[in-house]
């Protein structure tokens, strides 16, 4: 099998020599894992260029990995104004790569582009569904009315996407596969992203012994919510609310939130009217994963109140630590945490009362802790990279066959 091309929702910024980089998780090591499988690896996206790369950026195209670009657009009006050249260039990518397979990433306006030109030429193609479409383009997670009006044909789409497939990986053990099933079990794969570094699984030692010596009830809980804040999905403004309730009601907890994005000043603007500012540190994007591990493992919780998943790395990533969590039922979420730590999306009094239980309770964020690492074992980058190898091999299996 020599070439596989990935076509993904990322927004990838071209350096004025021509060299890709990435503001995200999607950088060359994200992609040169296909070449376990595959000897090349194009990647099919939205690229704009710019004068200067920022200095977190990382490298996307390398040794085995080149890049096929799509004229960037974004948002539901900037995808209006932006469909005619993308599909222009969609189409001449489909066709000066005919002879490799296509790989989907959705659910965005991308992968439902790509998909219409594979159809129209009766091309086969695989999907690796990342997060749940019906939760995507919900109006407080996407943020857009007319993005949210089209919502139920859009999920019609991805479910006739997956049906059709070759087949199709999921980041979820059950959730995405019953609303999003491909056409026979045997083409279903659960392939999470999360692949945890060592370096995680080894703070849990010291996680554990801090919460041993904590008091049986935290009065200053220190809180911690990381995640990109270019759309509402993350719930930064329902945990900030639920912070104001903490502190109207004498919880003296703080916030630490970490991240950039266009809302970042949108969610400030909301910490200085709910009288909380002073309680929130600010610690935009954190360039070294070491660095944000050290200040999540520094936290006494770790909530995500998002209102769309797949499966959370950053929760993975606390899991690991040992960090008793709080979060939504949202995709993927219920089969990492138990019940007792789930609260309803856009709740922020479920949330501030969950908070304030689990604060105040020693035990429970012992048993927190001790559950959440042994769940997160599973998500090791040795194990995620067997189970992404089967799924590579059954693909590259199906498509020789109709070839």
């Amino acid at each position: 099998m020599a070439r596989l091309v990935v076509s993904t929702e990322q927004h990838f910024l071209r350096a004025p020599s021509g060299e890709i980089y990435v503001v995200g998780s999607e950088d060359h090591a994200f992609f040169a894992r296909y070449l376990d499988v595959f000897d090349e690896v194009v990647v099919l996206s939205r690229a704009r260029a710019v004068s200067e790369i920022p200095s977190r950026a990382r490298r996307v195209d390398g040794p085995g990995v080149r890049f096929s670009a799509v004229p960037d657009f974004q948002g539901a009006l900037g995808t209006l104004a932006g469909a005619g050249r993308a599909i222009a260039a969609i189409e001449r990518a489909v066709a000066d790569e005919r002879d490799a397979l296509f790989m989907l990433r959705p659910p965005g306006a991308v992968s439902v582009l790509v998909w219409a030109t594979l159809a129209r030429r009766g091309a086969p193609y695989a999907v690796e569904l990342v997060t749940d479409p019906a939760e995507s383009f919900r109006r407080e997670a996407y943020g857009s009315p007319l993005v949210a009006r089209l919502r139920r044909p859009l999920v019609a789409i991805f479910r006739a996407m997956c049906r059709r497939a070759l087949a199709v990986s999921y980041v979820t053990e059950q959730h995405l596969q019953r609303r999003y099933p491909a056409r026979d079990r045997s083409r279903q794969f659960s392939c999470p992203d999360g692949d945890l570094r060592p370096s995680i699984f080894e703070r849990h030692p010291a996680v554990l012994h801090r919460i041993e010596a904590s008091p049986p009830s935290i009065g200053t809980p220190t809180l911690f919510l990381t995640g990109r804040m270019d759309r509402p999905f993350k719930g930064v403004d329902v945990a900030l609310e639920a912070l104001a309730r903490l502190r109207a009601r004498g919880v003296e907890a703080r916030l630490e939130v970490a991240g950039g994005g266009r809302l970042l000043a949108r969610y400030r603007d909301l910490a200085r009217s709910l009288g909380v500012d002073d309680a929130v540190t600010w610690l935009d994007e954190i360039g070294d994963p070491e660095v944000l591990f050290d200040r999540i493992a520094a936290a006494d919780l770790f909530i995500l109140p998002t209102r769309r998943e797949g499966l959370p790395r950053a929760l993975l990533e606390a899991m690991g630590m040992g960090m008793p969590c709080i979060a939504t039922p949202v995709a993927g979420i219920p089969e990492l945490l138990d019940r007792e730590e789930l609260v309803p999306v856009d709740d922020p009094e479920a949330l501030a009362r969950s908070i304030e239980a689990l604060a105040r309770d020693r035990a429970w964020r012992l048993r927190a802790s001790r559950r959440n690492h042994a769940r997160a074992r599973a998500f090791s980058a040795h194990d995620l990279a067997s189970r992404r190898r089967a799924f590579h091999r059954k693909v590259a299996e199906l498509f020789e066959g109709e070839r």
